[in-house]
């Protein structure tokens, strides 16, 4: 449900910030890719699945790792599907921050003039030697 909130603010976005907005919804595919993938599914129809049923409303809907359908997490509840959403809360907010960090960083740097100090002017030149000769 995440991936499809954040992909549809990223085709609101316009420049070169849409693309980092998209590579960011596709983070919350990891998961269910890994999850996918270690089971022995078949990667791309699972994903597919997945998404469609978001994209239906489903959001409930996850990977199940003995088929490729997937399954609602909360009518199953009574196949111990256990999901914690502090764990999930606290681990999206951290790695957002951590992004932000990163791209606060970044910015500073592609905004900082490259090489060392500027190298003085003719004229601040002359007002050096003036001032060396006078003392």
């Amino acid at each position: 449900a995440l991936y499809k909130s954040i992909t549809e603010y990223a085709e609101e976005v316009s420049g070169m910030d849409q693309y980092s907005i998209r590579k960011f919804a596709e983070a919350f595919l990891v998961i269910p890719r890994t999850l996918s993938e270690s089971s022995g599914l078949n990667l791309q129809t699972s994903i597919s699945n997945l998404i469609a049923k978001h994209e239906k409303g489903f959001n409930h809907f996850g990977v199940d790792l003995e088929s490729v359908e997937g399954k609602d997490v909360v009518k199953h509840k009574n196949n111990q599907i256990l999901d914690r959403f502090k764990t999930k809360f606290w681990g999206i907010k951290f790695a957002t921050q951590a992004v932000m960090s990163i791209l606060s960083i970044d910015q500073i740097i592609m905004a900082r003039p490259s090489g060392g100090p500027k190298a003085p002017s003719k004229s601040e030149k002359r007002i050096r030697i003036n001032e060396k000769i006078k003392n």
